[in-house]
Protein backbone atom coordinates (compact mmCIF):
# COMPACT_ATOMS: atom_id res chain seq x y z
CA UNK A 1 0.00 0.00 0.00
CA UNK A 2 1.54 3.05 -1.25
CA UNK A 3 0.35 6.61 0.82
CA UNK A 4 1.29 10.24 0.19
CA UNK A 5 0.94 12.94 2.74
CA UNK A 6 1.13 16.88 1.75
CA UNK A 7 2.10 19.20 4.24
CA UNK A 8 3.89 22.33 2.98
CA UNK A 9 4.56 24.82 5.49
CA UNK A 10 5.55 25.53 8.16
CA UNK A 11 7.95 24.37 10.26
CA UNK A 12 5.75 23.78 13.32
CA UNK A 13 2.91 22.41 11.22
CA UNK A 14 5.44 20.16 9.60
CA UNK A 15 7.05 18.85 12.50
CA UNK A 16 3.44 18.40 13.98
CA UNK A 17 2.69 15.97 11.37
CA UNK A 18 5.69 13.42 11.85
CA UNK A 19 3.98 11.78 15.10
CA UNK A 20 0.88 10.59 12.60
CA UNK A 21 3.75 9.34 10.35
CA UNK A 22 5.21 7.07 13.21
CA UNK A 23 2.40 5.97 14.62
CA UNK A 24 0.88 4.98 11.08
CA UNK A 25 4.48 3.02 10.05
CA UNK A 26 4.52 0.58 12.92
CA UNK A 27 0.52 0.04 12.46
CA UNK A 28 1.33 -0.49 8.74
CA UNK A 29 5.00 -1.11 8.67
CA UNK A 30 4.56 -3.13 5.42
CA UNK A 31 3.26 0.61 3.76
CA UNK A 32 5.49 2.90 1.86
CA UNK A 33 4.83 6.09 3.33
CA UNK A 34 5.72 9.39 0.99
CA UNK A 35 5.05 13.18 1.83
CA UNK A 36 4.76 16.31 -0.17
CA UNK A 37 6.32 19.41 1.01
CA UNK A 38 8.10 22.66 0.30
CA UNK A 39 12.05 22.17 -0.06
CA UNK A 40 12.64 24.34 2.80
CA UNK A 41 11.19 22.08 5.49
CA UNK A 42 12.15 18.58 3.47
CA UNK A 43 14.75 17.89 6.49
CA UNK A 44 11.99 17.49 9.02
CA UNK A 45 10.71 14.36 6.99
CA UNK A 46 14.42 13.09 5.98
CA UNK A 47 15.35 12.73 9.44
CA UNK A 48 11.33 11.00 10.37
CA UNK A 49 12.45 7.21 9.68
CA UNK A 50 8.96 6.36 8.80
CA UNK A 51 9.25 8.22 5.60
CA UNK A 52 10.18 6.57 2.60
CA UNK A 53 10.73 8.97 0.05
CA UNK A 54 9.82 13.28 0.31
CA UNK A 55 8.98 14.95 -2.63
CA UNK A 56 10.09 18.63 -2.42
CA UNK A 57 8.91 21.80 -4.63
CA UNK A 58 10.04 25.30 -4.07
CA UNK A 59 7.28 28.11 -2.66
CA UNK A 60 6.41 30.07 -5.50
CA UNK A 61 6.91 27.70 -7.71
CA UNK A 62 5.00 28.67 -11.26
CA UNK A 63 1.30 26.41 -11.50
CA UNK A 64 2.65 24.96 -14.92
CA UNK A 65 6.18 24.25 -13.57
CA UNK A 66 4.16 22.52 -10.44
CA UNK A 67 1.54 20.87 -12.48
CA UNK A 68 4.32 18.78 -14.71
CA UNK A 69 5.81 17.94 -11.20
CA UNK A 70 3.07 16.87 -10.28
CA UNK A 71 2.58 14.53 -13.27
CA UNK A 72 5.69 13.09 -12.51
CA UNK A 73 4.87 11.44 -8.88
CA UNK A 74 3.86 7.78 -8.89
CA UNK A 75 0.40 6.71 -8.16
CA UNK A 76 -1.07 6.00 -4.46
CA UNK A 77 -3.74 4.33 -2.66
CA UNK A 78 -4.19 7.16 -0.37
CA UNK A 79 -3.23 10.91 -0.30
CA UNK A 80 -3.67 12.59 2.89
CA UNK A 81 -3.85 16.18 2.97
CA UNK A 82 -2.55 17.46 6.05
CA UNK A 83 -2.27 21.02 4.81
CA UNK A 84 -6.18 21.86 3.11
CA UNK A 85 -4.77 24.87 0.87
CA UNK A 86 -5.27 25.67 -2.71
CA UNK A 87 -1.77 24.19 -3.48
CA UNK A 88 -2.68 21.07 -2.05
CA UNK A 89 -6.07 21.09 -3.49
CA UNK A 90 -4.27 21.01 -6.56
CA UNK A 91 -2.12 17.95 -5.98
CA UNK A 92 -5.01 15.86 -4.98
CA UNK A 93 -6.67 16.74 -7.99
CA UNK A 94 -3.67 15.78 -9.86
CA UNK A 95 -2.80 12.89 -8.05
CA UNK A 96 -3.92 9.06 -8.44
CA UNK A 97 -5.59 7.60 -5.03
CA UNK A 98 -8.41 8.43 -2.83
CA UNK A 99 -8.02 11.53 -1.10
CA UNK A 100 -8.92 12.93 2.41
CA UNK A 101 -8.36 16.19 4.22
CA UNK A 102 -8.09 17.37 7.53
CA UNK A 103 -10.43 19.41 9.11
CA UNK A 104 -8.46 22.62 10.16
CA UNK A 105 -11.32 24.44 11.40
CA UNK A 106 -9.75 27.71 10.36
CA UNK A 107 -12.96 29.51 10.81
CA UNK A 108 -14.01 28.85 14.05
CA UNK A 109 -10.33 29.77 15.09
CA UNK A 110 -11.08 33.16 14.14
CA UNK A 111 -14.52 33.50 15.52
CA UNK A 112 -12.78 32.56 18.62
CA UNK A 113 -10.24 35.21 18.48
CA UNK A 114 -13.13 37.55 17.16
CA UNK A 115 -15.69 36.83 19.24
CA UNK A 116 -14.93 34.11 21.53
CA UNK A 117 -17.40 31.89 19.78
CA UNK A 118 -16.53 27.92 19.19
CA UNK A 119 -14.45 27.47 22.07
CA UNK A 120 -16.06 24.07 22.23
CA UNK A 121 -15.14 22.85 18.70
CA UNK A 122 -11.80 24.27 19.58
CA UNK A 123 -10.99 21.45 21.97
CA UNK A 124 -8.63 19.13 19.91
CA UNK A 125 -5.10 19.97 19.13
CA UNK A 126 -4.02 19.37 15.58
CA UNK A 127 -2.39 16.18 15.88
CA UNK A 128 -5.61 14.88 16.81
CA UNK A 129 -6.99 16.66 13.46
CA UNK A 130 -4.34 15.11 11.52
CA UNK A 131 -5.36 11.68 13.15
CA UNK A 132 -8.83 11.89 12.20
CA UNK A 133 -8.68 12.30 8.14
CA UNK A 134 -6.10 9.12 8.42
CA UNK A 135 -6.56 6.64 10.71
CA UNK A 136 -10.72 5.89 10.50
CA UNK A 137 -9.58 6.00 6.70
CA UNK A 138 -7.53 2.84 7.12
CA UNK A 139 -9.59 0.99 8.99
CA UNK A 140 -7.41 1.73 11.41
CA UNK A 141 -8.24 2.99 15.53
CA UNK A 142 -7.33 7.05 16.58
CA UNK A 143 -4.25 6.29 18.37
CA UNK A 144 -4.18 8.63 22.24
CA UNK A 145 -2.92 11.81 21.78
CA UNK A 146 0.36 11.00 23.52
CA UNK A 147 1.23 8.70 21.15
CA UNK A 148 1.12 10.88 18.55
CA UNK A 149 3.87 12.98 19.79
CA UNK A 150 6.11 14.20 17.03
CA UNK A 151 8.69 12.30 16.68
CA UNK A 152 12.23 12.90 15.32
CA UNK A 153 14.93 10.09 15.34
CA UNK A 154 17.17 10.82 18.77
CA UNK A 155 19.85 8.52 20.29
CA UNK A 156 21.90 11.59 21.51
CA UNK A 157 22.42 11.74 25.73
CA UNK A 158 21.49 14.36 27.07
CA UNK A 159 24.32 16.48 28.22
CA UNK A 160 24.12 17.92 32.17
CA UNK A 161 23.07 21.25 32.45
CA UNK A 162 23.35 21.97 28.28
CA UNK A 163 19.96 24.49 27.64
CA UNK A 164 19.14 25.60 24.49
CA UNK A 165 17.26 28.93 24.40
CA UNK A 166 15.30 30.20 21.59
CA UNK A 167 13.86 33.69 21.95
CA UNK A 168 12.97 34.59 18.50
CA UNK A 169 9.36 34.36 17.01
CA UNK A 170 7.42 34.54 13.70
CA UNK A 171 5.54 37.74 15.20
CA UNK A 172 6.50 40.21 18.15
CA UNK A 173 3.63 39.29 19.87
CA UNK A 174 5.15 35.45 20.79
CA UNK A 175 8.44 37.29 21.80
CA UNK A 176 8.92 38.02 26.04
CA UNK A 177 11.04 40.77 26.36
CA UNK A 178 12.49 38.81 29.73
CA UNK A 179 14.60 36.60 28.06
CA UNK A 180 17.77 38.51 28.31
CA UNK A 181 17.44 38.50 32.26
CA UNK A 182 16.40 34.96 32.37
CA UNK A 183 19.41 34.16 30.33
CA UNK A 184 21.53 35.94 33.02
CA UNK A 185 20.19 34.31 35.83
CA UNK A 186 20.53 30.76 33.85
CA UNK A 187 24.28 31.43 33.66
CA UNK A 188 24.41 32.41 37.35
CA UNK A 189 22.82 29.02 38.38
CA UNK A 190 25.15 27.10 36.27
CA UNK A 191 23.51 26.60 33.13
CA UNK A 192 25.76 26.29 29.63
CA UNK A 193 23.31 28.22 27.59
CA UNK A 194 22.97 28.01 24.38
CA UNK A 195 21.01 30.76 22.10
CA UNK A 196 19.81 29.46 18.48
CA UNK A 197 17.55 31.30 16.37
CA UNK A 198 17.76 34.84 14.07
CA UNK A 199 17.19 38.32 15.62
CA UNK A 200 18.92 40.40 17.99
CA UNK A 201 20.10 39.98 21.23
CA UNK A 202 22.25 41.46 23.63
CA UNK A 203 25.72 39.93 24.36
CA UNK A 204 25.50 38.73 27.56
CA UNK A 205 28.41 36.58 29.30
CA UNK A 206 28.18 32.50 29.27
CA UNK A 207 25.70 33.06 26.58
CA UNK A 208 27.03 31.28 23.47
CA UNK A 209 25.09 32.20 20.00
CA UNK A 210 25.27 29.30 18.01
CA UNK A 211 24.84 28.84 14.33
CA UNK A 212 22.47 26.08 13.17
CA UNK A 213 22.19 27.20 9.03
CA UNK A 214 19.80 24.06 8.24
CA UNK A 215 17.36 22.98 10.08
CA UNK A 216 18.76 19.20 10.65
CA UNK A 217 21.82 21.57 11.95
CA UNK A 218 19.17 22.71 14.61
CA UNK A 219 17.68 19.21 15.28
CA UNK A 220 21.45 17.98 15.73
CA UNK A 221 22.48 20.35 17.95
CA UNK A 222 19.32 20.74 20.46
CA UNK A 223 19.36 16.65 20.57
CA UNK A 224 21.42 16.33 23.44
CA UNK A 225 20.34 18.98 25.36
CA UNK A 226 18.97 18.81 28.64
CA UNK A 227 16.27 21.60 28.40
CA UNK A 228 14.99 24.26 26.06
CA UNK A 229 13.16 27.07 26.60
CA UNK A 230 11.55 28.48 23.84
CA UNK A 231 8.69 30.59 22.70
CA UNK A 232 5.71 29.72 20.74
CA UNK A 233 7.76 28.86 17.38
CA UNK A 234 8.92 26.00 14.86
CA UNK A 235 11.89 24.96 17.61
CA UNK A 236 9.35 24.55 20.28
CA UNK A 237 7.88 22.11 18.27
CA UNK A 238 11.12 20.36 17.55
CA UNK A 239 12.24 20.03 21.22
CA UNK A 240 8.70 17.83 21.54
CA UNK A 241 10.00 16.05 18.34
CA UNK A 242 13.06 14.91 19.81
CA UNK A 243 11.51 14.35 23.54
CA UNK A 244 14.02 17.21 24.86
CA UNK A 245 11.85 18.56 28.48
CA UNK A 246 10.69 22.04 27.00
CA UNK A 247 9.32 25.81 28.24
CA UNK A 248 7.41 27.16 26.39
CA UNK A 249 6.89 31.28 26.76
CA UNK A 250 3.37 32.18 25.71
CA UNK A 251 1.95 35.39 25.12
CA UNK A 252 -0.78 35.80 22.73
CA UNK A 253 -1.76 32.76 21.31
CA UNK A 254 -3.79 30.13 23.74
CA UNK A 255 -4.65 26.71 23.67
CA UNK A 256 -7.85 26.74 21.95
CA UNK A 257 -5.73 27.46 18.67
CA UNK A 258 -4.39 23.80 18.35
CA UNK A 259 -0.70 24.28 18.70
CA UNK A 260 -0.02 24.13 22.37
CA UNK A 261 2.59 21.85 23.72
CA UNK A 262 0.35 19.57 25.69
CA UNK A 263 3.01 16.34 25.10
CA UNK A 264 4.70 14.68 28.33
CA UNK A 265 7.73 16.77 29.75
CA UNK A 266 6.54 20.08 28.44
CA UNK A 267 5.76 22.67 30.92
CA UNK A 268 3.41 26.43 29.74
CA UNK A 269 3.95 29.75 30.95
CA UNK A 270 1.42 32.47 30.63
CA UNK A 271 -1.12 34.77 32.23
CA UNK A 272 -4.02 33.13 32.20
CA UNK A 273 -5.57 36.37 33.35
CA UNK A 274 -5.19 38.62 30.39
CA UNK A 275 -8.99 39.06 29.30
CA UNK A 276 -7.35 39.69 25.41
CA UNK A 277 -5.61 36.34 25.04
CA UNK A 278 -5.50 34.89 22.31
CA UNK A 279 -5.34 38.66 20.23
CA UNK A 280 -5.07 36.61 16.83
CA UNK A 281 -4.54 33.37 15.20
CA UNK A 282 -0.87 33.38 14.17
CA UNK A 283 0.42 36.73 16.48
CA UNK A 284 0.46 39.88 15.32
CA UNK A 285 3.36 42.63 14.96
CA UNK A 286 2.35 44.51 18.01
CA UNK A 287 0.09 44.75 20.41
CA UNK A 288 -3.27 46.22 19.69
CA UNK A 289 -3.76 47.45 23.37
CA UNK A 290 -0.79 48.88 23.39
CA UNK A 291 -0.04 47.33 27.28
CA UNK A 292 1.24 44.01 25.88
CA UNK A 293 0.17 42.20 29.26
CA UNK A 294 0.16 38.80 28.28
CA UNK A 295 4.02 39.04 27.70
CA UNK A 296 5.39 41.93 29.95
CA UNK A 297 3.75 40.40 33.04
CA UNK A 298 5.39 37.20 32.78
CA UNK A 299 7.88 37.11 35.50
CA UNK A 300 11.82 35.85 35.09
CA UNK A 301 10.66 33.69 37.88
CA UNK A 302 7.74 32.31 36.87
CA UNK A 303 9.84 30.87 33.90
CA UNK A 304 12.57 30.23 36.64
CA UNK A 305 10.15 27.97 38.48
CA UNK A 306 8.47 26.10 35.85
CA UNK A 307 12.67 25.68 34.57
CA UNK A 308 13.10 23.92 38.21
Amino acid sequence: MRLLFIRFSSLGDVILSTGILKHLHEALPDATIDVLSFSAFADVYRLCPAVSQVHTVDKGVPLSQYRAFLSSLPAYDFIFDLHDNPRSGVARKALQGKAFVYKKSGIARRLYVWLRLCKQQLNKHVVLRYAEAVFPALGLPLPLFEELRPAIANASIPQPKKLILHPFASKFTKTWPHFPELATRLVQEGWQVKLIGKGDFPAIAGVERVDTPTIADMFRYMADAELVVSTDSGPMHAAIALNVPLVAVFGSTTKELGFYPSFAHCKVVERDDVPCRPCHVHGRSSCPKKHFDCMIKIAVDDVMAAIE
